[in-house]
């Protein structure tokens, strides 16, 4: 789940717990590394934002 760090209530509960957290794997970040997408009924795998087709 997202926790935005402007929840620093729930991010004190975190510390205090010893849970650790790590970065949202969006697409195409480091966190993710790759994502595949959908578009009009074509799958398309992506490392970099230059391997998906043009809007």
């Amino acid at each position: 789940m997202r926790f935005p760090v402007s929840s620093r209530g729930f991010c004190h509960h975190l510390d205090l717990t010893g849970c650790e957290t790590r970065p949202f794997p969006n697409p195409l970040t480091p966190a993710a590394e790759s994502t595949v997408i959908d578009l009009d009924g074509t799958t398309h795998f992506a490392r970099f934002l230059d391997d998906l087709p043009p809007l």
